[in-house]
């Protein structure tokens, strides 16, 4: 997991004290809505999940309120639900799962609505809880409370200050030291073609106690079921003859619709920023669709 300078600056900040909201009790939290932007805000669209892993009632009764009419009251559910939040870099590395578990109770005089009640409670709380493991922005400051006595009493708004980005700092050390020719670089080359730079290339060496992330999906914890683990999200690979023919299949839609060659090099240059042969599959897609429905309309 390799977070972007960006990101790492995001999340060791302060947290800023508008966000900060109190309960009926006067604790401090931050809202779960506010928790769902900031994690948009700092890892990107699509780029965090939350796998509900436990939802299970734990009560549902129902308490009068009227000692002359039994039928008025309240019911009182509660449900139990546990949650694993993962967040992914922009390579498509992992970062969590974190878990988070609650049980919350609703109280109304509907039983269904006691049920969505306590429900969405339940997984708010339970979210916000496996967020605080990513610090500052998430209300981790919010549990360190002050000293018993102390003049200030305002909720305090950072926990974490600086991270020491572990294999940041081997990285920066394994280029600055001399690499030792192998056993191989003092062999005569066999007689062979050339190769691509990328086949040949070997990997550097990590200094002892570096362990590199690995490629695949996070082991699982104790008791956890392994489906409950996020596997790693792949990046996205074009395939060049699907690509290739998508682009031809654009061209031939303009020439039968009587575009001129040069405006539409120009329009599309317009829309996605580069020429039709350096656009992206999805560009295609989304220009060709855009064609069709204008063409349709006309």
């Amino acid at each position: 997991m390799r977070l972007s300078p960006a990101q790492t600056q995001a999340l060791e900040a302060e947290l800023n004290p508008d966000r900060i909201s109190f309960d009926y009790d006067g604790n401090a939290h931050v809202e779960g809505w506010d928790v769902r932007a900031a994690l948009t805000r700092i890892f990107g669209f699509g780029m965090w999940s939350e796998v509900i892993t436990e939802r299970r009632l734990i009560q549902e009764r129902f308490i009068p309120t009227d000692d002359a009419d039994k039928t008025r009251g309240n019911w009182h559910v509660s449900w139990a639900v546990s949650i694993l939040l993962t967040c992914w870099d922009a390579h498509g590395a992992p970062l969590g799962p974190f878990e988070g578990t609650t049980i919350e109770t609703g109280k109304m005089p509907q039983l269904g609505g006691a049920h969505e009640l306590a429900r969405k409670a339940a997984a708010t709380v339970a979210l916000k809880r496996a967020a605080i493991n990513l610090g500052n922005q998430f209300g981790l400051s919010l549990y360190r409370k002050p000293p018993k006595g102390a003049a200030d009493r305002r909720p305090r708004t950072k926990a974490v200050t600086r991270t020491l980005q572990p294999g940041a700092d081997v990285d920066a050390a394994a280029d600055r030291a001399p690499v030792e020719p192998s056993v191989a670089d003092t062999e005569a080359p066999a007689t062979v073609p050339d190769a691509p730079a990328a086949a040949v290339a070997t990997p550097p060496r990590p200094e002892a106690g570096h362990q590199p992330t690995p490629d695949a999906a996070p082991a699982a914890r104790p008791g956890r079921r392994p489906e409950d683990v996020v596997p790693k999200r792949p990046v996205p690979v074009e395939d060049p003859a699907e690509l290739e023919t998508a682009r031809a299949q654009l061209r031939d839609l303009a020439l039968n619709l009587g575009v001129d060659p040069d405006a539409f090099d120009a329009a599309v240059v317009k829309a996605c920023g580069v020429p039709l042969n350096d656009t992206t599959l999805a560009q295609v897609r989304a220009l060709r669709a855009a064609i069709e429905r204008k063409n349709t309309r006309d």
